[in-house]
């Protein structure tokens, strides 16, 4: 009808209009299964941006990591040149977390929010974590990051290290036993290429 074609052209036009205000990236994802088509080769990792201050690390009450992961997460980046500003473990009350929005120069953590079961581009059941990188792509400078994580899968090796990676711009690297393998399983602490 032709008042479902207006309402159809109101939302593309929204939808234009929110594309070109701001950009989010997705780093990538880690999984148990690695999805068909994504195995990629590459020569070094590659990084979608670039944070101008240390960012800082807001931990929502509900996110299924301890203060003692996030520290050593943080330290295994740290011991490859990264800077990290404050870590804060926020209020159950915190309103940032409640509407699941990281603020300017911030690295979120919390529990996976709706649009991580919706993603087509995986098969949730695989999926144990997700980072959302919003980058100014004029300039590849990173303004915030919202990593989620799977509540079952929070206190596992490396997923943590991982998702603090894509929040620091780089995107996933295929190659077995590195930390930003795509596939859990096949993933490790090799750091090539991230210094």
């Amino acid at each position: 009808s032709q008042s479902e074609r207006t309402q159809g052209t109101i939302k593309m036009r929204w939808l234009i209009l929110l594309l070109f205000m701001s950009q989010t990236l997705y780093a990538g994802d880690i999984s148990t299964v690695e999805p068909a088509g994504l195995r990629h080769k590459l020569k070094d990792p590659e990084k979608l941006g670039e944070w101008v201050d240390p960012p800082d690390i807001v931990v929502c009450s509900t996110a299924p990591v301890s203060l003692k992961q996030i520290k050593r997460a943080v330290k295994f980046w740290e011991k490859l040149g990264y800077n990290f500003g404050s870590i804060t473990i926020a209020l159950h009350n915190n309103y940032q977390c409640a509407i699941g929005e990281a603020g300017a120069n911030q690295i979120m953590i919390d529990i996976p929010s709706q649009s991580f079961f919706t993603d087509e581009r995986w098969n949730a059941p695989t999926k144990v974590g997700l980072t959302r990188l919003f980058v100014d792509t004029n300039t590849n400078t990173i303004f915030k990051a919202k990593i989620e994580i799977m509540s079952n899968w929070g206190g596992a090796q490396r997923i943590l290290e991982h998702e603090i990676g894509h929040a620091l711009g780089w995107k996933d690297w295929n190659q077995i036993g590195h930390i930003m393998h795509s596939n859990w399983s096949q993933g490790g602490y090799n750091t090539k290429g991230l210094k």
